[in-house]
């Protein structure tokens, strides 16, 4: 009976120095950093790739390239944007930019399709103001109130608040 328990014990300890050897290494493996050689960048790099995001255009067999945006000093956006890839089916209108250019991109396109907002006319500011009016209420004599109001007979009649929704 003795075998099979240090048999059990032995597998679990080489389980368990195999975990640890894969563990080891998947750290070591996020852990590599930038291979930029203008400076020591900390930044962790792309996946299977040596440079970081920041410096990915320095590899040349990396999947990107230089953002096809130009600012209006005439300066193009020094970020990556994914190399465009030639299938039938990616016809994107934003490709060649980077993710920012890329969404402020599309973020024009559906601003430019939405349809135009209202004109406003003093039809319109009233409708939206209608919410204010309060509805006539109908008056009644409560006991609790002492004053009385009396109208002087020279005004003539009292003034009717106009309502500007009829």
């Amino acid at each position: 009976m003795l075998g099979p328990l240090v048999l059990t014990i032995s597998n679990h300890s080489n389980d368990e120095h195999l975990i640890l050897f894969q563990l080891h290494k998947e750290i070591k493996w996020r852990s590599r950093v930038c291979a930029h050689r203008g400076y020591e960048c900390t930044l962790p790099v792309v996946c299977g790739r040596e440079y970081c995001p920041r410096h990915i255009l320095e590899d040349p067999t990396a999947p990107y390239k230089q953002c096809l945006h130009t600012y209006s000093n005439g300066e193009r956006c020094p970020l990556p944007a994914p190399a465009p890839q030639n299938t039938v089916h990616d016809n994107r209108k934003d490709q060649g930019l980077c993710f920012e250019h890329a969404r402020a991109a599309m973020s024009a396109r559906q601003r430019s399709g939405a349809p135009p907002p209202p004109v406003t006319t003093v039809e319109t500011i009233l409708h939206q103001l209608q919410h204010y009016v309060r509805p006539e209420r109908p008056r009644t004599t409560s006991c609790a109130s002492a004053v009385s109001v009396v109208s002087d007979p020279d005004d003539g009649p009292a003034p009717h608040p106009l309502d500007p929704f009829s």
